[in-house]
């Protein structure tokens, strides 16, 4: 696949009313990990909530990457 060749297609999710819901999700799954992550003592453990937390907020800018995309098309 080419880079970002997938963006077009996830147009739809940029909707505002897609993209709240899409967001609420991602801030729910963000709550969960930071509150594994504070409550955890095994290094592991830690790592994959910090790891998640990171992936899921570069999840949240995945809409400017959707609207800059369209902007240049």
């Amino acid at each position: 696949m080419k880079y970002k060749e997938y963006l077009p297609k996830l147009g739809v999710l940029a909707t505002p009313i897609t993209w709240d819901a899409f967001v609420l999700m991602i801030h729910h799954h963000i709550d969960s990990n930071r509150r594994k992550l504070e409550q955890s003592t095994d290094l592991p453990e830690i790592y994959r909530a910090q790891g998640a937390i990171m992936a899921l907020t570069a999840l949240t800018k995945l809409k400017d990457e959707i609207n800059g995309l369209r902007e240049k098309t």
